[in-house]
């Protein structure tokens, strides 16, 4: 009766002034009386009859209070779509987890944007967490492809850039990225949209691609990659994969969530500004939401299924019987649990398959020791990472930590010199990663016990004499660990010390010997009581000396783990560069100097004073290396079981032996005017001749023949060159006669100072096409990947320069052919026709880059012979006003550049509008191609300029003429026209 009253009341209470006058006390009575009978009714749990009073309520306000206080949500989100109060019933519908629901009332509010977001987060979380699902990879269902074409209704009555980025995720979502190609097209959109959950999941499915495609489809590169980024990318846009690529996208992903765990770190800060991108990823991969109850952050799980909940304690269920709740702490736990457990897993794979590669990889030493490189790098982030505590795998990961300082320095320092002088080791040697390795291989022979053995220690000298230099901490680790060898503990103590200790300098002529005693007795009983040295500190050179002496003298055959001869050897090699330092210049192989190079990075390369050593101390020094090589190569029997304690092939490795030491004889002459009599007497010893390269043999044969009883530099400078491993002239600037020797490698150390300029020196290019490997410091960030080309002046000057490794089919594409190419690609439409542009993106770029050279020439009167028959109005005709629309066409073919569905549609237009002008286009380009051989632009130019033009249209400088090593010379107008290029470019 009390509501039928207050209905009747107010259908008339403007019929009755006084009725009116009253209206406001009964405004409260009434508001007091429909509340309490909808409270009395909510007690009965009569739903039905307390709503009939709540809609009698005097306003929305007090509706919302009410049904607030009491939780009854489904009634309030009811009555607010049925008002009309769209956005109030979707905030409802979201406060209840009904994300789907709010997003179609979002919908009804023309709040697209939120509500294709909406969807978008639904369909994420739901394919991760179906039921009996443990989270990657994403689930497909019937329903997601319906709810994500809604989605993309809603952003479509928006922005186009919104647009493209909803159809972005969700064709990610639905796994539509089917091939590397695309997976690389959908992770550039999202990087430009800045889409956290896009760039995650796309790296991720690159990624599985790379785990889950068979070792034999590897590719394997045979230079030393320092821009990752872009060689990774020029890949996978090939659909081809290598371990620099597997290794980019595993740095890629990992980097993100290792920003998952920053933001996981700061989670319960009010400001996490920083990691805004990061925390919405997380909460939607985990499908919880956020409420803010002041004080306090309620994290409510919408599925309440979802296998990571099963694993916490304590959960809360809410009064509704449809979501948990936990606390911030509790969500921070269980997503850091699962994120360590997932990177764990995933860098476990990464390094099982890099493992693999490294088995498949035996035909070449840089393939193997890249593999390594990458296999330690892995293996030590996973180890060394504060945000993973899980110490079961550990002894997992040391694993491939061991695997990879086992074998590495066998690859860095092989006995074999043709491997260790291959560029792209001496590349990989510079980086930091192979440092940190070496270092590791020290580390882990000094925790694996309290000294360091005869074997050891050599390998430990090795790696101090080819790295630039050592932490202090290792070097003090090092000294702990020869407390029981004086020697080699003053030589090491010495080297960390004064890494630039001044070399020995002779008092007077050096006697030639005309024979050796071949006993090693008289030298070990000899040497120490006979040098000599002035000064109070005794000299490096003397403790090398002692070292190398200690060594040799030593009873091999009863030490477990002797030196190796290769460690020895390389030793001796470098012993005796430092004993030839003192002249001013010296000789020495190609193989011992890039150690020596490598050594010096950074140290003066001479100092102004040297240390005096007495003529009679000199001579005893060359002695006992002399009789210690005849020792070696003389008694076969005892050099052959001193190489089967180390390797197994002795045969082969018992010549490579007896090579080097020959080599060193050699060079003791050359350095020293000595032992001319010990090498003839060798080449009549069919023992060691016979293991000796045949070439090497013929070179010094032929001056024997002659009854010449002398070597000199231009027979050993064709010995050398014929076993591959040249010998190099050191001039340090002081007092360096002239030597006429071909085969020989002059170096200027006052001259070339740079240890990158000597390198080119060693290493020059092809005179056709070069390709030359950059340091790391030469490389600016977003650099074009691994080579800088250059082409000599004959050269094709067709070759397209953007793809160095493609064969003739990608050669610079005739008139007829750039005209059909433009017919179809002025027909494309969407991202299916992607594949078009990149099967002729390079083709075209090359024509196009020639047309615009000539196209600025001819504008700018760069060709001074007129086209027969043209006038000069000709020139500001329809051809010329194309040259807009080739740049523009050039730009947007660059790689880079090929956008998902916007660059499509821009290539297309341009071909529209280069099509339209053919008749006027096609035969001007004709003549101008023909006028090109009559005029002053060469093919060298042009080739040139095509290579810069493209640096140009990326924003970028050109490369300089000091980045290139195999540039023309003498060609100045080849130079003009490449200083010409940037503006022509910038017009």
């Amino acid at each position: 009766m009390g509501l039928q009253y207050i209905q009747y009341w107010k259908q008339h209470v403007n019929a009755d002034d006084e009725m009116v006058k009253r209206s406001k006390d009964m405004e409260e009575l009434k508001q007091k009386f429909l509340e309490s009978s909808a409270r009395h009714y909510h007690e009965l749990n009569d739903k039905r009859t307390m709503m009939n009073y709540v809609r009698a309520f005097d306003s929305m306000s007090s509706i919302r209070k009410f049904l607030q206080s009491f939780e009854c949500f489904d009634e309030l989100l009811y009555l607010e779509e049925e008002s009309g109060n769209f956005l109030e019933a979707a905030n409802i519908a979201k406060l209840r987890g009904e994300l789907l629901h709010g997003a179609d009332l979002l919908g009804k509010g023309a709040q697209f944007e939120e509500a294709a977001i909406l969807i978008l987060w639904f369909v994420f979380a739901n394919s991760l967490w179906l039921a009996g699902s443990t989270g990657w990879p994403l689930k497909q269902s019937t329903e997601k492809e319906k709810l994500l074409t809604k989605a993309k209704s809603f952003a479509k009555k928006l922005s186009n850039q919104f647009y493209g980025l909803v159809c972005s995720e969700a064709d990610i979502l639905l796994n539509k990225p089917s091939n590397l190609f695309l997976m690389k097209q959908y992770l550039s959109a999202s990087q430009r949209h800045k889409s956290t959950r896009g760039e995650v999941l796309t790296a991720r499915m690159i990624l599985d691609h790379h785990l889950q495609l068979n070792i034999s489809k590897y590719e394997w590169i045979d230079e030393l990659v320092f821009d990752q980024a872009s060689y990774s990318e020029e890949q996978i846009s090939s659909n081809q994969v290598s371990t620099e690529t597997l290794v980019y996208f595993w740095n890629f992903w990992k980097d993100k969530i290792m920003q998952i765990f920053e933001y996981l770190d700061h989670a319960e800060i009010q400001d996490i500004s920083d990691y805004r991108r990061y925390e919405e990823f997380c909460l939607n991969y985990f499908d919880v939401w956020r409420q803010f109850n002041n004080p306090h952050t309620v994290y409510l799980v919408l599925n309440s299924d979802a296998e990571w909940l099963s694993k916490l304690d304590d959960k809360y269920v809410c009064s509704n019987k449809k979501l948990v709740s936990i606390s911030s702490h509790q969500f921070v736990s269980a997503a850091r649990s699962y994120w360590c457990s997932e990177l764990l897993s995933v860098g476990l794979q990464v390094l099982t398959k890099l493992e693999n590669l490294y088995d498949f990889s035996h035909e070449s030493s840089f393939y193997q020791s890249r593999s390594l490189t990458h296999i330690y790098e892995v293996a030590s982030f996973l180890l060394n990472s504060k945000f993973l505590n899980n110490r079961c795998v550990d002894q997992d990961l040391m694993k491939f930590v061991q695997l990879s300082t086992k074998h590495f320095f066998g690859y860095i320092f092989p006995l074999d010199w043709r491997e260790s002088l291959r560029e792209n080791m001496i590349s990989l040697r510079g980086t930091e990663i192979s440092k940190n390795l070496l270092e590791e291989v020290i580390f882990e022979m000094i925790r694996s016990k309290n000294s360091l053995s005869y074997g050891e220690t050599g390998m430990v000298a090795l790696i101090i004499l080819g790295s630039d230099q050592l932490s202090n901490e290792l070097y003090g680790k090092i000294l702990e660990g020869l407390e029981w060898n004086t020697e080699w503990r003053n030589f090491i103590g010495s080297l960390k010390e004064d890494r630039g200790s001044p070399p020995v300098s002779a008092t007077g002529p050096i006697n030639k010997f005309p024979g050796v005693n071949r006993s090693s007795e008289s030298t070990t009983g000899s040497a120490a009581s006979h040098i000599e040295e002035s000064g109070n500190a005794k000299p490096i050179i003397f403790k090398f000396h002692g070292a190398l002496q200690d060594t040799y003298k030593a009873n091999w055959r009863s030490i477990s783990d002797y030196m190796s001869p290769v460690c020895f050897l390389y030793l001796v090699e470098r012993y005796l560069v430092l004993l030839s330092y003192s002249k001013g210049y010296f000789f020495t192989t190609k193989a011992t100097f890039v150690e020596w190079l490598i050594y010096q990075d950074g140290i003066p390369s001479s100092t102004p004073s040297y240390v005096a050593v007495k003529q009679r101390s000199l001579e005893v020094i060359l002695k006992f290396v002399i009789e210690m090589v005849q020792q070696f190569l003389y008694c076969k029997r005892e050099t052959v079981d001193w190489i089967r304690k180390s390797h197994t092939n002795v045969r082969e490795y018992h010549s490579l032996v007896v090579l080097r030491l020959v080599v060193i004889l050699c060079l003791l002459h050359l350095n020293f005017g000595t032992c001319l009599n010990v090498l003839f007497d060798l080449l009549g010893q069919k023992h060691i001749t016979e293991l000796l390269p045949w070439d090497f043999c013929d070179a010094l044969w032929r001056r024997q023949r002659y009854n010449c009883l002398n070597f000199d530099i231009n027979v050993l400078g064709q010995a050398f060159k014929n076993i591959r491993n040249p010998l190099i002239i050191v001039s340090m600037g002081e007092n360096c006669p002239n030597f006429a020797c071909q085969d020989a490698i002059f170096v200027d150390m006052k001259v070339n100072s740079c240890k990158e300029e000597i390198l080119r020196v060693l290493f020059p290019k092809p005179a056709n096409l070069c390709s030359e490997v950059l340091p790391p410091a030469s490389y600016d960030e977003g650099k074009s990947s691994k080579v800088v080309p250059s082409l000599s002046s004959g050269s094709l000057p067709d070759q397209d320069l953007n793809a160095q490794n493609q064969n003739d089919s990608d050669m610079l594409i005739n008139h007829v052919k750039f005209w059909e190419i433009v017919e179809a690609f002025k027909a494309l439409g969407d991202i299916r026709d992607q594949w078009t542009i990149m099967l002729n993106a390079s083709k075209m770029r090359g024509y196009l880059g020639k047309c615009i050279f000539l196209l600025n020439a001819a504008t700018e009167g760069c060709l001074q012979k007129k086209l027969a028959g043209s006038e000069d109005d000709y020139f500001s005709g329809e051809a010329i006003s194309m040259l807009d629309e080739m740049k523009q066409l050039y730009t947007q073919l660059e790689p880079s550049e090929l956008k998902l569905e916007g660059s499509i549609s821009i290539i297309g237009a341009l071909c529209e509008e280069l099509h339209s002008a053919r008749s006027a286009l096609e035969p001007f380009l004709k003549q101008l191609f023909l006028q090109q051989d009559e005029n002053l632009i060469s093919d060298e130019s042009v080739a040139n300029v095509m290579c810069m033009t493209e640096e140009c249209s990326r924003g970028k400088k050109p490369a300089s003429e000091a980045t290139v090593t195999c540039k023309p010379r003498g060609n100045h107008k080849s130079k003009k026209n490449k200083r010409n290029l940037a503006e022509y470019i910038g017009r």
